[in-house]
């Protein structure tokens, strides 16, 4: 696909968030963004956003907003949520990996924070880090040890995934233009005029500098070297006064920036208007057989039945996405010869056999849920929260309750693993 840039909002807000020198109501902190708009917090509210930019209303922050931690004065520093709940945090900066030194660790507060090792950069200098939005990964710069503050001297990059226990390496390379320790705010979050977040596909990192309302895209490249593809600038640019505290968050070819009272919102792909096409039915028993796009070229089966309305085509599609009985995705079983994979495509599926194949404990309940949630979100449903529904599972059983919005309509199902 084209690269296709452009700042598609620049809005106003009702709500005013801090700014580095006055504090308001707090820093913010957006939680999610996608076509049907965004989510905003302090560590009291949560306030919801239209894409458009129409202001939504506010509730008190649930749970799962809270594991982002929060955004205080003092290290360590909150980088956000990981996928099974827990709290990652960031310690100082120019630390030496390896060294003792606390660099990251889990916690339900900063002040219960444990320690992590980081398996790649040691005797090298961290720098700056961020977390990917699904709470899977860990994005950090490195520079070799000796070098000063400022200097713009961070000249490696590193990703580990994070597996519930412990960080494993994935990938790593070099900076083409070499970074300095600001550039994440620490993470999504800015504690000073800087923020910034890696997507999922952990390839395209975003990185906004209020003070100079600079927005920067960086993009690994096959050689394993990150290089600017896109500086926002001018009509471009995002939009606030001096020294802001943003939030940005930024998948799937969207970017968001929140600071003061401003959004801005940014793609660096074309985007087509949401819409779901009927082919013609094909009678079969009673039934129809239709086509349903659900995004840009990407079609699925569903069965309709017009005196049931689009629930079927919903389950039909629900069960397909989580019950395809794919190969495990490469992030949670890297051996290729383990995978099981009778499908050319290895995401098609969600991979949950794998974990029908150990007793139904908290970790694989957890696991199971963060699955759930891929798979849907990868087949165009939004808005989506997956809970363990009230009942008597054993280690044997989970039934999950899957709340969402597909093409607009909102959909409540209890599904049995």
């Amino acid at each position: 696909m084209a690269d296709y840039f452009a700042r598609v909002l620049d809005a106003g807000l009702p709500i005013t968030f801090d700014t580095y020198w006055t504090k308001v109501i707090g820093k913010p902190r957006i939680y999610s963004l996608d076509r049907d708009g965004l989510l905003v917090g302090t560590n009291t509210t949560t306030y919801g956003f239209g894409f458009d930019g129409a202001y939504g209303g506010s509730r008190a922050r649930n749970t799962t907003e809270a594991a982002w931690g929060n955004l205080g004065t003092s290290k360590p520093w909150p980088l956000g949520r990981m996928w099974d709940g827990k709290t990652l945090w960031a310690g100082d900066v120019r630390v030496i990996i390896g060294s003792g030194a606390f660099v990251v660790g889990v916690g339900a507060t900063s002040g219960t924070a444990t320690a992590l090792s980081l398996p790649v950069g040691t005797g090298r200098q961290y720098l700056t880090s961020t977390i990917s939005p699904d709470g899977k990964h860990l994005f950090f710069v490195t520079a070799a040890a000796g070098s000063i503050y400022g200097s713009g001297t961070g000249d490696q990059w590193h990703i580990v995934r994070w597996t519930g226990t412990a960080f494993v390496a994935v990938s790593g390379g070099t900076i083409e233009a070499p970074w300095y320790e600001y550039k994440f705010g620490p993470g999504s979050s800015g504690q000073s005029d800087e923020c910034g977040m890696i997507e999922s596909d952990l390839t395209h990192v975003w990185n906004v500098r209020m003070s100079a309302q600079q927005l920067q895209l960086f993009r690994i490249g096959a050689d394993g070297v990150l290089r600017l593809v896109k500086f926002f600038e001018g009509a471009e640019k995002p939009t606030g006064n001096g020294f802001a505290n943003p939030s940005l968050y930024a998948d799937k070819g969207l970017c968001a920036v929140v600071a003061e009272n401003r959004l801005t919102i940014f793609t660096r792909t074309e985007l087509v208007s949401p819409s779901v096409a009927v082919a013609a039915p094909t009678p079969f028993d009673g039934y129809s057989l239709r086509l349903v796009q659900i995004d840009n070229g990407r079609f699925d089966l569903a069965f309709y039945d017009p005196a049931q309305g689009d629930g079927p085509a919903v389950e039909t599609l629900v069960y397909a996405a989580l019950f395809t009985d794919a190969e495990a995705p490469a992030r949670r079983e890297p051996d290729r010869y383990q995978r099981r994979g009778w499908w050319a495509d290895a995401e098609a599926g969600s991979g949950l056999w794998h974990v029908r194949r150990q007793p139904l404990g908290s970790a694989a309940r957890r696991e199971a849920i963060e699955m759930v949630r891929d798979a849907l979100e990868a087949h165009s449903i939004t808005g989506v929260d997956v809970q363990e529904a009230a009942s008597a599972s054993g280690v044997s059983s989970l039934v999950l309750k899957i709340t969402g919005f597909y093409a607009g309509r909102r959909i409540v199902m209890e599904v049995p693993l």
